[in-house]
């Protein structure tokens, strides 16, 4: 199924459009006001965006992060994490978390308070001690 519609009054020359089966299970439908979540797909154009800073001397991939976005609010124990470790998937953050804050503007604002209580760092090791940033595999990492 294909749906068009036209956009917000905001932009009248657009039209929106949406293609593909929602869920395969159900056979549900998508349409122009699906969510889906973003994973992967956006690894390839954030590692192509950093890599040409890197690549510029804008940034160095082993400054730590907070150092590169002074407002980003890191426990004690992921303020260590290099934006290699993030590109090599051995940062040790956890990566697996997937509240649903809804929609609006403000989601994303209320996804990033949500974050604030979570976990930073997974625990690896099977007496609970946590991963240590650069030393954790991708295959290990819940950030790959």
């Amino acid at each position: 199924m294909t749906q068009v519609s036209p956009s917000s009054d905001s932009a009248p020359d657009e039209a929106l459009a949406a293609h593909g089966v929602l869920h395969v299970g159900t056979g549900a439908p998508v349409s122009t006001e699906s969510l889906f979540q973003i994973g992967s797909i956006t690894k390839v154009w954030t590692a192509s965006l950093v890599m040409q800073l890197a690549d510029s001397g804008a940034l160095d991939l082993d400054a730590p992060v907070v150092e590169v976005v002074p407002s980003l609010e890191l426990s004690s124990s992921a303020r260590a994490v290099t934006t290699r470790h993030l590109l090599s998937h051995t940062s040790g953050l956890e990566g697996d978390i997937f509240t649903d804050t809804g929609r609006g503007d403000d989601c994303v604002a209320r996804y990033v308070e949500e974050l604030r209580s979570a976990s930073q760092m997974f625990t690896r090791e099977p007496d609970g001690r946590t991963a240590i940033p650069g030393s954790c595999s991708p295959a290990g990492s819940s950030n790959s």
